[in-house]
């Protein structure tokens, strides 16, 4: 693999603070790195943020599997599936998250995370794109050889993960990713269950 090159540009100004949970180590994490769909780091905003595109200059690494110390450590929970690929240009992860998790806002469509105008690069690659998008509880990055957008478009940053890094954005049973609200009913759901077999079952103790 070629040495990884951070783009020779005017980076974007960043009007954004990093928030505590992003305070965790002194360093500023912003390497991502791709081995397989166990062990890899991507880009998110900080627990709590509302909206990603307004705190895209302040997101940073976190990772999950072997590569864990290499940033802030994946919240647990968050990632409900990771699809791997590589070809001999590039390497990507797609898959679904559990946006609730790092109370992201379930309508928020989500941002772009780069190496084109930000300080970010990825491990042993010239370019990378990544995406977040809280409201289909989607996700993306894709690492590649060439610093162009031949396989990392960086030029449609809201054309969203399906049309920018083209995947598997599924569950591992192949089921589609659920949306925020999916998941809240469906718990919902799951509660009122759990409640009604308590209350039978405290009405049969009683009888």
């Amino acid at each position: 693999m070629p040495p990884v090159a951070v783009p020779a540009l005017a980076y974007e100004p960043v009007n954004c603070k990093r928030n505590d949970t992003q305070n965790l180590k002194k360093a500023k994490h912003i390497t991502v790195a791709i081995t397989d769909e166990n062990n890899f780091c991507t880009m998110l905003t900080g627990y709590g943020i509302k909206d990603v595109a307004s705190h895209e200059g302040c997101a940073e690494v976190y990772c999950q599997g072997e590569l864990v110390d290499d940033g802030h450590p994946m919240p647990e929970g968050y990632i409900l599936s990771s699809h791997f690929e590589q070809t001999d240009t590039y390497v990507q992860i797609t898959g679904c998250i559990n946006s609730e998790v790092w109370q992201h806002d379930p309508n928020d469509d989500g941002g772009q995370m780069d190496s084109h105008g930000w300080p970010f690069h990825c491990k042993n690659y010239q370019k990378f794109v990544s995406l977040l998008e809280p409201s289909t509880n989607t996700y993306c990055v894709r690492c590649c050889d060439k610093d162009d957008n031949t396989d990392c478009d960086t030029s449609h940053s809201t054309a969203g993960c399906s049309a920018v890094i083209p995947g598997k954005y599924e569950m591992k049973d192949g089921s589609p990713c659920m949306t925020p609200h999916e998941i809240k009913a469906q718990r919902l759901g799951e509660e009122r269950k759990m409640n009604k077999k308590f209350k039978k079952h405290q009405r049969m103790r009683k009888d």
